[in-house]
């Protein structure tokens, strides 16, 4: 072999080297291209699917009642919610407390389904009464599994802790109809107080 031909050698080796590497590297660069792919189509799917929660707190009207609150926060239709408790509830009154077992007990077997940012609610009775008993255990275990566009979504599993509630105060948070109706109380007991005042006005006269 001669030394022209030992170069030529020399560079087809170096050659095959380098398409090598480029190979490699256009495995690596296609490898990550459809990890990320991956990734963003779970995202999507994530993202799409509906997000079912329960939540036990007070009534929005009026403070002092807690209340047991189902809603979907997701951006698609929940199918088939079930939800479980690890014990009863406390109710207070006969009333509250076969609406509660009806609507746990339909829950249990699969709740039909439960439309993006709808919410449901029932009574549970006075907080006051239910929080009243410092040794009775408020701590409550919730299981929630649905099923969205998708099958089915994560179980979402979670304790709600009563027993922190005991002695807080109970404030409604303000809303504009609440404001509304203020005003026009306020202008309802104006409008007597004038004329009452033109009355006795017209009195003196």
């Amino acid at each position: 072999m001669n030394f022209t031909d030992f170069g030529m050698l020399i560079i087809a080796v170096l050659s095959l080297g380098v398409a090598l590497i480029a190979t490699v590297h256009a495995k690596n660069t296609s490898d990550a291209a459809q990890e990320q792919v991956k990734v963003q189509r779970q995202i999507a799917k994530d993202d799409a699917q509906p997000y079912v929660w329960a939540d036990v707190r007070p009534s929005v009207t009026d403070g002092s009642h807690l209340m047991l609150y189902v809603g979907n926060s997701g951006k698609t239709l929940a199918e088939n919610i079930r939800i479980e408790t690890d014990r009863p509830l406390p109710t207070v009154g006969s009333t509250a407390t076969e609406l509660l077992q009806d609507a746990i007990g339909r829950f249990s077997t699969g709740h039909a389904s439960l439309a993006p940012g709808r919410e449901l609610s029932w009574g549970l009775g006075f907080g006051g009464e239910i929080l009243n008993d410092k040794d009775e255990d408020l701590r409550f275990t919730f299981v929630i599994n649905a099923d969205g566009p998708f099958g089915p979504v994560p179980e979402l599993k979670y304790v709600i802790d009563m027993n922190d509630w005991r002695g807080a105060s109970a404030i409604v948070p303000g809303t504009m109809q609440q404001v509304s109706r203020s005003i026009k109380e306020m202008t309802k007991s104006i409008n007597k107080l004038g004329t009452s005042i033109n009355k006795y006005k017209a009195s003196a006269d």
